[in-house]
């Protein structure tokens, strides 16, 4: 029982972006305990909540997009975070087939813009975004006999008509700018410019930062047209030693570790269903 909370703790730990080993090092600032769960407040002001007993199921945040990423059915939740970045994420297990839950989503996320997918045995994970909410979801064999899997899924609301608002640039400064990072997008101090420079043959603006577990994914649109746009990462990552690329529902991908950093490069030419002006014509999302 002790040895599956600290699991689902470092899940959720790692999911609102804390890189620590192990749990005690995480930076907590509160901890509340009763008989039923375990309500934990770090430093950066992330909220987590976890059963405290591993066969009762805790409540969704009320603030947790439901009506457009719905939960499957039956689900047991045994944790929950409402992350400091504004990011929800829901740690799960359920008893059912692993095709019965992928089944679902591709079913509830119809109509989605997918930007990633990979299925393999016994694991499955899919990104996107969908009416202004980007998701991850993933789902894995399980850590309790009782269930065949837990699964992860982490929420983020677009800021995209904030963004529209707040960063109407003068005319004068998008014929001379060749990549804009607007007053609302936080750039990641971390991003490997040395390694994969962002693309800036033409007009490109930021457009959002996500933390994904671990990871940190950016976007960008630029006017730039998509065959033009891989060709330019193309040649960027194709000497990495694990160079990899394919077409994915019509994104292209690229990926490939460069100075000792995994990097992917999604790009999905901006057709209209993207709700962004069509002077855009590529939308790069670089995961690192």
């Amino acid at each position: 029982m002790r040895k599956c909370l600290i699991i689902i703790l470092s899940m959720l730990l790692i999911g609102c972006g804390e890189n620590n080993d192990e749990l005690e090092n995480a930076d907590i600032a509160k901890v509340d305990v009763d008989k039923d769960q375990i309500e934990i407040t770090t430093d950066d002001g992330t909220e987590m909540t976890v059963t405290n007993d591993i066969e009762e199921s805790i409540d969704i945040p009320e603030s947790f997009p439901e009506h457009i990423i719905p939960i499957f059915k039956d689900s047991h939740i045994v944790g929950a975070s409402i992350n400091a970045d504004g990011s929800i994420m829901i740690v799960g297990m359920i008893k059912d087939e692993m095709k019965d839950f992928v089944d679902f989503y591709k079913d509830a996320l119809d109509g989605a813009e997918v930007t990633l997918e990979q299925n393999a045995e016994n694991t499955y994970m899919t990104m996107g975004n969908l009416d202004g909410i980007a998701y991850t979801i993933t789902i894995a064999e399980d850590m309790e006999a009782d269930f065949k899997y837990a699964f992860t899924i982490v929420v983020m609301e677009q800021l995209e008509d904030m963004e529209e608002e707040a960063t109407e640039t003068s005319e004068t400064e998008k014929a001379t700018a060749e990549f804009v990072i607007p007053e609302v997008v936080s750039w990641p101090e971390d991003y490997p410019e040395e390694s994969v420079p962002v693309y800036s043959a033409a007009y490109t603006e930021a457009k959002a930062v996500m933390k994904q577990g671990s990871d940190t994914m950016v976007a960008l649109m630029t006017e730039d047209e998509l065959d033009i746009v891989a060709y330019y990462y193309e040649e960027l990552l194709m000497d990495a030693p694990d160079y990899s690329t394919m077409n994915l529902q019509g994104t292209l991908m690229f990926s490939g570790t460069i100075d000792d950093v995994m990097i992917t490069v999604m790009l999905l030419e901006n057709d209209g269903s993207l709700g962004e002006d069509m002077r855009y014509k590529t939308l790069i999302q670089i995961v690192y």
